[in-house]
């Protein structure tokens, strides 16, 4: 079965409210299917658009219903779509944005956190055009070092253009003709 409640304009059509105590104030539970094609929540305004769904394979979508990650943003608006705010008014840092890999065997060579740039090209398909990643040269307790490389697209391929090492700075190690400025 299912229960369906009609609201009001300008009211909440369901609010839930839980204990004030502390440690005993529980929400909502909700049990759902476990795949993709369940789906635990979703919230669509009144036009049946999705603004947020929370998949049952645990991926959520906020303006997405098909989310293809743990988190998928979809906005037709151009702009800043995240904004990660800190009202702290000390001297530390904030707000952070922490890339962890936690892996049970990291070895030297492991490819890690990466932002990568990409978007359509005239054929309507994805390209990569940018694109900085880090990668661990030795992972020993205390002596730890990384590469963080930074590839543009030139012609269609991804092309290294620097490299910071934890000995050197590389630049244009592909020996590609380019003009420095």
């Amino acid at each position: 079965g299912k229960l369906v409640v009609d609201g009001d304009a300008n009211a909440y059509t369901a609010r839930f409210n839980s204990s004030t105590t502390t440690g005993q104030a529980f929400g909502a539970r909700i049990r759902a299917g476990t795949n993709s094609s369940d789906f635990a929540v979703l919230v669509e305004n009144t036009s049946a658009s999705t603004m947020f769904a929370i998949r049952g394979d645990g991926n959520i979508g906020i303006g997405e219903a098909s989310p293809d990650s743990p988190l998928h943003v979809t906005t037709s608006s151009a702009g800043d779509i995240l904004t990660l705010e800190s009202t702290n008014a000390g001297a530390g840092t904030g707000p952070s944005i922490n890339l962890f890999r936690n892996s049970s065997s990291p070895a030297a060579n492991d490819l890690v956190p990466a932002i990568y740039f990409r978007g359509e090209n005239s054929a309507g398909g994805q390209h990569t055009y940018a694109s900085i990643y880090s990668q661990f040269t030795d992972v020993t307790d205390g002596a730890e070092d990384t590469t963080v490389h930074h590839q543009i697209s030139i012609a269609g391929n991804n092309r290294s253009v620097l490299s910071l090492k934890s000995d050197e700075v590389v630049i244009n190690e592909e020996s590609r003709n380019v003009d420095f400025r």
